[in-house]
């Protein structure tokens, strides 16, 4: 197991260096992984550091190899972060918050079990109120403002009083005067104002949106108010003021919630991550609703889909993908009785290894896979079967070996 941490901190160091070398400045920091999904290789690595911590406290003696092996699963976290591997970084999180639990609870008397329950409502109604605190900041209730149609200089205003676009609660798509901004744009930058900015989007919407964020008209006065510091964020492809200093956990939480924000309105999931889940899920479910006992069969996967999503005639083909819910598609295929086994086969193990030494390592990686499965179909790619398949056989194995050796020493006595 320290060679697959030290093999994957390579990879993933080889990964950030080659990506940043070749575009300096990342745009699309996912687009690092190449070969396989950046949600598998998210998922190899957080294992990687949920390993490492693993063999820091229960197999390495010498204080020179515990610090090594500290050092790269912090850099692995910190390029994890870095490259926006979101399921990874909520892997590590999930595994540390079950380890410690695991660790307290087997080892507390029940007065300490109390206490960390009340720790952990604590914890979790922290985290509610951080989260809502993020939502309201980025949020907040629509600002009403008066309309008008006509700018300072006497030009015509561009008002959509229908989009439900919004930053920071002001509305995007009014008080919108292209050719003012146009011709002061130009002055002011190297970028033109019918291009692209540097993370490939139409830099007049996302200079559009930097206005909206800051509650500025979209013509000649409001870019006037822009600092050097605000051009540079727009060159830069950055939408919000809010955004360009937030950290990589809140700029994400805004991408998500910016998306299930306009779904909520729009009811349109076309090009919007949570919601196309959402979507991938309900039509699944349905699948499996309408073949409940015995499923369609693994051959007819792909047919159930196509037939359902003719439904769903404004969906683009290149959207209309499956279940995105390992849990889901194993039920859809199998049926009830399918989906018994399937969860069987990983809670099993939980029961049947609880006094072995790596149990808890077996835990950990139990949870990383459930994980995996809620939000997308991690055995339906090779990357993905590989994965499971070599990390569960050889974590069963080592417990089972753990087990019968055990049993003999007790036979023994």
């Amino acid at each position: 197991m320290k060679w697959f941490v030290v093999v994957t901190f390579i990879n993933i160091s080889y990964l950030f260096i080659a990506a940043y070398l070749r575009h300096s400045d990342i745009a699309d920091a996912r687009s690092v992984s190449l070969f396989i999904s950046h949600i598998r290789l998210g998922l190899i690595v957080a294992f990687a550091i949920v390993t490492a911590f693993y063999l820091i406290f229960n197999y390495i003696q010498h204080w020179n190899e515990r610090v090594f092996f500290f050092i790269i699963s912090v850099i692995m976290f910190v390029l994890m972060n870095y490259l926006g591997f979101m399921t990874g970084i909520v892997s590590v999180f999930i595994s540390a918050f079950v380890g410690i639990l695991y660790m307290i609870i087997r080892n507390a008397n029940p007065i300490h079990i109390k206490w960390i329950a009340a720790l952990v409502i604590l914890a979790i109604l922290m985290l509610g109120l951080y989260l809502s605190h993020l939502y309201s900041k980025y949020f907040p209730r629509t600002i009403k403002v008066s309309l008008h149609t006509h700018t300072c200089n006497g030009n015509t205003y561009y008002n959509d009083t229908l989009s439900h676009f919004v930053e920071n609660g002001h509305p995007v798509f009014i008080h919108i005067c292209d050719a003012e901004l146009r011709k002061e744009w130009n002055k002011r930058s190297q970028l033109n104002y019918d291009g692209k900015d540097k993370n490939h989007n139409e830099l007049k919407y996302t200079l559009y949106r930097y206005l909206a964020s800051k509650g500025f008209t979209k013509d000649s006065v409001g870019l006037s108010q822009l600092t050097e510091t605000d051009i540079a964020n727009i060159e830069n492809g950055c939408p919000n003021y809010h955004y360009c200093n937030a950290n990589f956990f809140e700029k994400r939480f805004y991408e998500l919630m910016q998306e299930y924000y306009y779904y909520q309105h729009t009811r349109n999931p076309e090009g919007k991550t949570i919601a196309m889940r959402l979507f991938y899920w309900k039509l699944a479910f349905k699948i499996w609703m309408n073949n409940f006992w015995m499923g369609v069969g693994t051959g007819d996967v792909p047919d159930a889909f196509e037939e359902i999503y003719r439904d769903y005639p404004n969906i683009p083909p290149h959207q209309q993908l499956r279940g995105h819910n390992q849990i889901l598609t194993m039920a859809l295929t199998f049926g009830i009785l399918g989906i018994i086994i399937f969860l069987f086969i990983y809670l099993f193990p939980l029961m049947t290894f609880r006094n072995t030494h790596d149990y808890l390592l077996l835990v950990l990686f139990i949870v990383i896979a459930i994980a995996s499965f809620i939000i997308d179909d991690t055995l339906e790619t090779q990357p993905g079967v590989t994965f499971i398949a070599l990390f569960y056989t050889l974590l069963i194995v080592q417990c089972d070996h753990e087990q019968q050796k055990e049993n003999t020493h007790n036979h023994k006595t």
